[in-house]
């Protein structure tokens, strides 16, 4: 239970990289540039799943996650199941 509540105390504990390098990778100029970049690879592919997005814009997972986030809430994506995977495309 140590891990748990130093993590209550002090949320680097959650993390395996310092508290520095996380702000370094989810910064909002970072996130915008790579939201634009998003945009611009929907904008050839039309649709795509998350594993082959990834793929093309090397990405780590948070920051695809919120890319991809802020793209559905500004309504310029879709998010839909088919099959058993789930696909993005672009909202025409």
């Amino acid at each position: 239970m140590p891990y748990i509540k130093n993590a209550i105390i002090n949320p680097e504990y959650l993390f395996d990289v310092p508290k520095t390098q996380l702000d370094n990778m989810i910064n909002s100029k970072n996130i915008s540039e790579k939201i634009n970049l998003l945009y611009r690879i929907f904008q050839k592919v039309g649709q795509s799943t998350f594993f082959e997005l990834k793929k093309e814009t090397c990405f780590n997972d948070i920051e695809l996650c919120l890319a991809l986030g802020n793209l559905i809430q500004a309504h310029k994506i879709y998010q839909k199941r088919i099959g058993d995977t789930v696909a993005y495309g672009m909202i025409n």
